[in-house]
């Protein structure tokens, strides 16, 4: 378990090394990389509320057909 926590802890501080080294050689001004990243982020955060919408729909439909004493077609989550 203490060889899970070294790994961690080195993972973290990789990240964090990489990521300063990234902001230090981008062709970018640091504003535009700002303005990029909020742009990228929020377009990020808007796929995944849709994605989730959608999966409630699926979910709610198969849970109707559920109730109308349909069968359903598994997917595998592979």
């Amino acid at each position: 378990m203490k060889n899970a926590g070294f790994f961690a802890l080195g993972a973290f501080i990789g990240g964090l090394l990489a990521g300063i080294a990234v902001l230090l050689v981008t062709p970018m001004s640091g504003e535009d990389l700002r303005k990029e990243i909020t742009d990228q982020t929020n377009k990020l955060v808007d796929d995944v509320k849709q994605a989730s919408i959608d999966r409630q729909e699926e979910l709610k439909n198969e849970l109707e057909a559920l109730r109308l004493g349909k069968t359903i077609k598994l997917e595998s989550a592979e």
